[in-house]
């Protein structure tokens, strides 16, 4: 299962989804607890919104952290998430 969901093989490295980063918070210090089951203490936790999962993964060796998608990638990307494309303009030929 942990490389097939749905008869799809899965890519170890893909992008699954596009999202607004609309904040962050430090785990300890700004909640009571853990904001979410998946939460890891002591760490800085983004806030998304207007996430979107295109139908399937598109491949693409990531990084650690925040970074910036590769044109190419980011194309793919938008061909399967077509309504995101008037809020990508620089990204759509």
């Amino acid at each position: 299962m942990a490389r097939t969901i749905r008869d799809h093989k899965l890519h170890f490295s893909a992008v699954l989804a596009v999202a607004r980063i609309t904040g962050a918070h430090h785990s300890t210090t700004d909640t009571d607890g853990p904001c979410s089951p998946w939460a890891q203490p002591s760490l800085f936790h983004m806030q998304l919104d207007d996430v979107h999962e295109p139908p399937l993964p598109v491949p693409c060796r990531g990084a650690l952290g925040p970074w910036r998608v590769p044109l190419d990638v980011f194309q793919q990307v938008l061909t399967q998430l077509p309504h995101l494309a008037a809020t990508f303009p620089e990204v759509t030929p």
